[in-house]
């Protein structure tokens, strides 16, 4: 994988998508404008001879004011989705409700995807991502956003935490990592926007015909016929929107996810992890149960609403069955169905021994955890070689260190550790570090300079990574 063709690739695809917004916006404001000319032909009891008339005995600015108000609809709905998502990955966690996993977290399942997400982080070069779960989605899906790899979150959902083991969530991670890498997080969240211009008209038509069930003046104008029917033709033109929204998602994000796909295999070099996720994802769902859901979808492992179009031209993710061919060859699904039948035969035989290995299932026991795998063979391209490589210096940094990096306190000593000098220059540094920061900072950055002597300077930026999503 090319990282600078990839990012190349990326930017290709915004003028795509950008042509294909225009060519829907067209579309939608040429079906208002007809419908507009014919209420007008309507009221005023205009007579049409032929249809070339319709241009010469409407007036030009009932086009013109159709027009702009249809342009006025559109651009608003962009511009206020992506205000709302100015914030990145921390604005759509926040929108979906998903909760912000402490680095000092307790929790095995929630510190074993910490632990995956630092080893990739540090294998591609990039700033530890923020991780963020969803606490109430028991499918398994996952996703990235944000505007730069260095500003990225990995959002998971608790599906994939109690469902996967340690193989599939570091494939699944990897191919979120595939999307950081790739550009692909600020064209999603563009595409979010872009999708919202385009149904806004859809959306005021269904508001109209459903009312709204807060205020008395409100709900009687949802019943009255007459705004009804408004709201029914909004609604139709509006569809024009989600159809044109599907379609455009369908085409921007459809081959991404087979690059994806194919990128976590090359980071992890093992198809079992990201095959035995989409395995899951089918045979166990994706479905997210949030009204965001339908516009985030492009940004997901799993489609995480049905498609509900029978054409596969609008749907915005590739068959899963196609997706583990490409990874595992004809058959796999067969052979990964029978693998985890009697994967799952096993645990219910063995239900109530002692969990021996890291949350490692029984369909990939023999093979025991495989090493975390992936760092950066090139820029923005991790191979599994570095990735083991990343993983031995996490492992070399003292425990102690990597849990006190999750509070701010412990982050800030772990920091000042990094600056530390010698002797009577170390002691002057301390003094104005318990200054600013109080008596327990600075004797914890003095026990943390010294146990970082052992691993030497290779733990030094390692350190830093870990550090800065805490303090930012």
């Amino acid at each position: 994988m090319d990282f600078f063709e990839q990012q190349h690739r990326a930017r290709r695809r915004t003028w795509l998508m950008l042509l294909l917004f225009v060519l829907a916006v067209a579309a939608i404001v040429a079906a208002f404008d007809l419908v507009c000319a014919i209420v007008y032909i309507w009221l005023f009891d205009v007579q049409i001879l032929y249809s070339s008339s319709l241009l010469q005995q409407v007036p030009r600015s009932v086009y013109a004011w159709s027009t702009l108000g249809t342009l006025l609809v559109i651009g608003w709905g962009t511009a206020s989705r992506l205000y709302r998502l100015s914030g990145g990955g921390v604005a759509i966690a926040d929108l979906i409700g998903a909760r912000h996993v402490k680095r000092d977290t307790g929790e095995p399942a929630e510190r074993r995807l910490l632990n995956v997400v630092e080893e990739m982080a540090l294998a591609s070069g990039i700033t530890v991502p923020l991780v963020f779960v969803m606490d109430d989605q028991h499918a398994i899906n996952a996703f990235a956003a944000g505007y730069s790899p260095n500003e990225a979150t990995v959002i998971v959902t608790r599906g994939a935490l109690e469902q996967l083991n340690r193989d599939e969530l570091q494939g699944v991670v990897a191919h979120e990592f595939s999307h950081i890498l790739n550009g692909d997080m600020r064209l999603n969240i563009h595409l979010v926007g872009v999708i919202a211009g385009i149904v806004m008209i859809g959306s005021i038509g269904a508001f109209l015909m459903t009312g709204i069930r807060d205020g008395d003046d409100l709900r009687r104008a949802g019943t009255d016929i007459r705004v009804f029917l408004l709201g029914l033709l909004l609604w139709l033109i509006g569809s024009i929107g989600v159809l044109a929204g599907r379609l455009i998602k369908a085409v921007i994000s459809r081959e991404r996810e087979f690059l994806a796909d194919a990128s976590a295999v090359q980071f992890t070099r093992n198809p079992d992890g990201i095959g035995g996720a989409l395995f899951k994802i089918g045979r166990r769902g994706s479905t997210i149960a949030q009204r965001h859901a339908e516009e985030l979808s492009h940004m997901c492992i799993g489609a995480p609403v049905n498609d509900y179009f029978e054409f596969a031209w609008f749907h915005d993710h590739p068959p899963l069955d196609d997706r583990i061919e490409r990874l595992l060859g004809p058959g796999a699904k067969r052979l990964l169905g029978e693998r985890m039948a009697r994967a799952e035969t096993a645990a219910l035989a063995a239900r109530g021994s002692p969990v021996v290995s890291e949350f490692v299932s029984p369909l990939y026991a023999p093979r025991a955890a495989a090493p975390a795998a992936s760092l950066v063979e090139s820029i923005g391209n991790p191979s599994s070689a570095h990735l083991d490589h990343a993983r031995g210096i996490l492992d070399a940094i003292p425990a102690e260190i990597r849990a006190a990096v999750g509070s701010e306190k412990g982050a800030e000593a772990a920091l000042f550790a990094l600056l530390l000098g010698e002797g009577e220059l170390r002691k002057a540094q301390l003094a104005l570090i318990g200054e600013r920061s109080g008596a327990e900072v600075p004797a914890q950055s003095a026990r943390f300079a010294d146990a970082l002597k052992a691993p030497g300077a290779r733990a030094r930026l390692p350190v830093l990574e870990l550090v800065i999503p805490t303090l930012k």
